[in-house]
């Protein structure tokens, strides 16, 4: 079985390097292969929806804030989604400690702003977008306003959770795999040759970090998630 599982990890590593070729990125081939599909147990579906959610109230959240609301009328407001979507249990401790904070800097903020990535990544991963829309070349931030209306037409928490179906483990972890590799190019290019390949670090990083969650990388709870490379 391990001669097996080894052998589909190194096939799906050496599509990676495929693709970050023919995009002229910079690849290494003895960066080591990641999980094989018995190796890997997926987040249920049930978590990546709660997941979805806390990402999605705490990324709407810090963008209010980011752009000058008043930290009141911002929390209330968010107060009623997450009684829309039932969602109290959904945040992790840091993000339950960034809501409470009656005066968060701008550094927290922006900081949190950044989960409308990881929120893009669960929604393909549920099945709301297509690899398209939510895992193009990460070269530009994702679509914000297309992935948020998603959430604006589910009526609620129970309806949003009837319509997701996670997607197959062979392909999140052809995702998952893909941006490891493409996060050894963002580390190789800062350290040798900043801005050569345009990709953005900042998306990179959050999208490694969503996959790595989906796949359960370590047994890892979202804010103890690591990106290694």
């Amino acid at each position: 079985m391990m001669a097996v599982s080894a052998e589909g990890s190194e096939q799906r590593k050496q599509k990676s390097i495929g693709i970050l070729r023919s995009l002229g990125i910079k690849t290494m081939e003895g960066l080591p292969r990641i999980e094989s599909e018995e190796e890997t147990a997926l987040r249920s579906v049930e978590e990546v929806a709660g997941r979805t959610v806390g990402l999605m109230l705490t990324a709407l959240y810090a963008e209010g804030l980011c752009s000058g609301e008043e930290r009141d009328d911002q929390r209330a407001w968010i107060e009623r989604l997450i009684k829309h979507f039932d969602a109290d249990s959904f945040f992790t401790p840091s993000e339950t400690a960034f809501l409470d904070d009656a005066g968060p800097d701008m550094k927290k903020c922006i900081q949190f702003s950044w989960n409308y990535e990881p929120f893009n990544v669960m929604l393909w991963a549920l099945g709301f977008l297509d690899e398209t829309d939510a895992l193009a070349i990460p070269a530009e931030i994702c679509n914000v306003s297309k992935a948020v209306s998603i959430m604006r037409e589910q009526r609620s928490y129970g309806d949003f959770l009837a319509c997701a179906v996670l997607r197959d483990k062979s392909t999140i972890l052809d995702q998952a795999d893909l941006i490891y590799r493409y996060h050894w190019a963002c580390v190789e290019d800062r350290l040798n040759s900043p801005g050569e390949h345009k990709v953005e670090w900042g998306v990179v990083m959050e999208r490694h970090r969503a996959l790595n969650w989906l796949i359960n990388y370590c047994e890892q709870d979202w804010d103890d998630v690591s990106t290694d490379t």
